[in-house]
């Protein structure tokens, strides 16, 4: 319904000055690709078997095939009264690396839909870790008692703003550590970083805010570790082609 489909509602990140933007000749929908799993990305052999050498070359590999750049709008804004399109991947991805089950998606929002679809899977309640530059923790004007329709909940109430209290208040996770910093990322006690979701938004590295490597080195050593790891590329915070150098920065 909403996967590999364009959202044309007045909701979601579609909601972002959305008359303006109408105004200024945007069409008003935004792309939201298909996921590809291990069954669509049909991958026979693990990515993390063989030496270390063998299979961050894998990975690479991985990466090299289905980290590519295309042209559909994934969000828009308005500033100065310029109309800002932005694009994204073909795909978001999902897959297993060790101990992790990894996501790499857009618009950090979307974190919100693996994180309830995993939960409902395993019934796993954990702490969530929020590398960001930004909080993302506005609320939204509805949070339901119960959640019956995940899909739905993700592209019509929650935006890049406000999906971390929702998470809260439906008892998907526990508590929620803020790492807005580099001081603060090197501070993280490595057993909470062991035994908690990585929320990782990659606009903590954009190159006009954050230039310490200590920190991305800190956070790459717990991929393949950590329960779960999602990493947002947030389109209009930060240069994709950046974005998914950081990818391969983190999987090296």
């Amino acid at each position: 319904m909403y996967f590999w489909n364009y959202l044309e509602k007045q909701v979601w990140n579609n909601a972002f000055s959305y008359e303006d933007r109408k105004r200024l000749g945007s069409k008003c929908k935004l792309y939201i690709p298909e996921i590809m799993d291990k069954w669509k990305l049909k991958i026979d052999t693990l990515l993390d078997s063989g030496s270390s050498s063998e299979w961050q070359e894998k990975i690479k590999n991985f990466l090299d095939r289905y980290l590519k750049l295309w042209k559909k709008i994934v969000f828009e804004e308005v500033e100065n009264n310029k109309l800002l399109s932005f694009t994204w991947l073909e795909n978001y991805l999902s897959f297993k690396l060790k101990n992790s089950q990894i996501y790499i998606f857009d618009n950090h929002n979307v974190a919100f839909y693996f994180l309830a679809k995993y939960f409902e899977k395993n019934k796993q309640k954990l702490d969530l870790i929020h590398i960001d530059q930004h909080s993302d923790m506005r609320e939204p004007d509805f949070i339901p008692k119960k959640l019956e329709n995940i899909e739905k909940y993700t592209f019509e109430w929650l935006n890049v703003w406000n999906y971390l209290i929702p998470l809260q208040k439906l008892w998907i996770i526990w508590n929620i550590y803020q790492c807005r910093t580099q001081t603060s990322v090197l501070e993280i006690n490595d057993n909470l970083l062991k035994n908690s979701i990585l929320n990782i938004d990659l606009d903590f590295w954009e190159e006009n805010m954050a230039t310490d490597k200590q920190s991305l080195d800190k956070i790459k050593q717990y991929i393949g570790i950590s329960p779960i790891v999602l990493i947002a590329t947030s389109p209009y915070f930060i240069a994709q082609k950046r974005a998914v150098q950081l990818i391969y920065d983190l999987f090296k």
